[in-house]
C-alpha cells in the first residue's frame, strides 16, 4: 500500500531535477503553515514563518534580516495573495512559489484567506506541498511521502475530535469578531450566526453592532469569538447584551505556548474551548 501510494504521488519527481541536493530553506508567512511544512519535510528542510505571532500580516514590514533570509529561500508557500502576496518581492528570482489558495475551493467566501483553519481544506494542500518538496529534493521523496501519510492520519484523528465537538455544540450559535472561522464552521456544521468585522480594515459601525445585537437576542448565541490578543470593548458589550460568553480562539498559534505550539495542538486548544462553551468536557487525543 505504501509503495503504491508513493509511486502514484511521486512519479513526476523520481528523476533528478538538476538542482544541487542539500538542506532546503522554505519560507511561509504564518506559523500554522510553517508547522504543517515542518511536519511534511521533517529534518530534510528548514522552514520559517515571516510574520510574528499577533502581528498583522496585511501590513507587516519585514526587517532587513528577514529580507536577507527570504532571499535565501528555495520555496515560498503562500496562503493567499491577499494575505501574503507582498512577500514575493523579497524572494530570489529562482525561488519556487506555491499558492495554496489555488488548491482550495474558496467559493462562497470571497477573498477570505482563512481556509487553513479547516483541516478538511488543508488535505489537498498537503499532497501538493509534498510534491513540491520532492521536486526540490528528489533523493528524499520516500521520507516526504511517509511524513505526508503520517500527518494525514493526524488530520483524520483531529477531524474526529472536531466532529465530536460539533455534536456537543449542536443547536448553539456563535458570533465571530473577525471572519477567521467561516470555512471551519461551514465544513464541520457549526452555526455562525454573524460576523462583526467583515474583513481586514472593515470596522463595524455603531449601527451595525446595534443591529446585530437586536437580531441575536433570543437566538441561543452561545459565545462571541475573538482572537487571543484582541482587546475590544465592543465585543465584550455584544456578549454582555445578548448574555453570551466571550471566548478566545486561536487561528495563528504560538510556538512559545505548549498548548498551541503546532497546527494540531492549536486546533485541539480551540476544540477544548468550543466544547466548554457548550457545556461539554475537553476533547483530547
Amino acid at each position: 500500500m505504501v509503495a503504491a501510494c508513493f509511486s502514484a504521488l511521486f512519479h513526476s519527481c523520481t528523476r533528478k531535477s538538476g538542482q544541487e541536493e542539500g538542506q532546503l530553506l522554505i519560507a511561509t508567512s504564518l506559523f500554522p503553515v510553517q508547522s504543517i511544512v515542518a511536519n511534511l519535510s521533517g529534518s530534510q528542510a528548514e522552514s520559517f514563518f515571516a510574520v510574528p505571532v499577533n502581528a498583522n500580516p496585511h501590513a507587516y514590514e519585514p526587517s532587513p534580516s528577514l529580507v536577507r533570509r527570504l532571499k535565501k529561500a528555495k520555496l515560498f508557500i503562500s496562503i493567499h495573495p491577499e494575505l501574503d502576496g507582498w512577500m514575493k518581492k523579497y524572494l530570489a528570482p529562482e525561488a519556487a512559489v506555491l499558492d495554496l489558495s489555488g488548491l482550495v475551493d474558496l467559493s462562497g467566501f470571497g477573498d477570505n484567506p482563512h481556509f487553513w483553519v479547516s483541516p478538511h481544506r488543508l488535505k489537498p494542500c498537503t499532497d501538493t506541498i509534498a510534491k513540491a518538496l520532492c521536486r526540490l529534493l528528489p533523493s528524499r521523496s520516500q521520507d516526504f511521502e511517509m511524513n505526508r501519510m503520517l500527518f494525514l492520519a493526524r488530520l483524520d484523528s483531529l477531524e474526529q475530535r472536531i466532529h465530536a465537538v460539533s455534536r456537543i455544540c449542536s443547536g448553539a450559535k456563535f458570533i465571530q469578531w473577525h471572519p477567521a472561522w467561516d470555512y471551519f464552521a461551514s465544513d464541520y456544521g457549526f452555526d455562525l450566526f454573524g460576523t462583526i468585522e467583515k474583513g481586514h480594515g472593515k470596522e463595524p459601525s455603531v449601527k451595525d453592532i446595534e443591529s446585530l445585537i437586536r437580531q441575536a437576542r433570543g437566538q441561543d448565541v452561545r459565545a462571541v469569538i475573538v482572537g487571543m490578543a484582541m482587546e475590544n470593548k465592543a465585543a465584550f458589550n455584544i456578549a454582555l447584551e445578548i448574555r453570551a460568553q466571550l471566548i478566545r480562539l486561536d487561528h495563528i498559534g504560538d510556538p512559545g505556548d505548549p498548548l498551541r505550539s503546532g497546527y494540531i495542538r492549536m486546533m485541539d486548544f480551540n476544540m477544548d474551548r468550543l466544547a466548554r462553551s457548550c457545556g461539554g468536557r475537553e476533547v483530547r487525543p
